[in-house]
């Protein structure tokens, strides 16, 4: 609770800060500048001085986004982002999809003769994988070595 306060209190910071950038820079600025750097050197330093405001007031609120999402370095957050997917796994969902479609076709259409023939393949073909799965690989010891 403190830390989204602290989080709020961070952000009207940043609109303060705004805020009174802009009514330094145009409303009060213009007089002071014009006498010191003349008309065309004015406008540039009002402009220079107000892109130093704006990136002042994004970074005060990358501090509170910061301090709401609980993370200290943004390595960390990309450290838990899961890799892209790979060609494989592509593959894979697009057979699950037809595999699904061609299910619900089944089932829309009442054919349970096939729509069990689709179970019982699908059965085979996780049999088959979790087999895959226990078999130890060629420089594996196997798992009675292993106990």
């Amino acid at each position: 609770m403190l830390r989204t306060m602290f989080a709020l209190g961070l952000v009207f910071v940043a609109f303060l800060i705004m805020y009174g950038a802009i009514i330094v820079i145009f409303l009060m600025g213009p007089g002071v500048l014009d006498e010191l750097l003349g008309g065309r050197g004015s406008v540039i330093a009002a402009f220079v001085a107000f892109g130093i405001a704006i990136l002042i007031t994004r970074r005060v609120m990358q501090w509170s986004d910061r301090l709401l999402s609980g993370e200290d370095d943004a390595q960390a957050l990309l450290d838990r982002m899961t890799p892209p997917p790979t060609e494989e796994d592509h593959l894979a969902t697009q057979a699950q999809v037809a595999r699904n479609k061609r299910w619900a076709y089944l089932r829309r259409t009442r054919q349970f003769d096939k729509l069990a023939a689709l179970e019982s393949e699908e059965a085979e073909r996780a049999k088959e994988a979790q087999a895959a799965d226990a078999e130890p690989e060629a420089g594996e010891p196997s798992a009675e070595r292993r106990q």
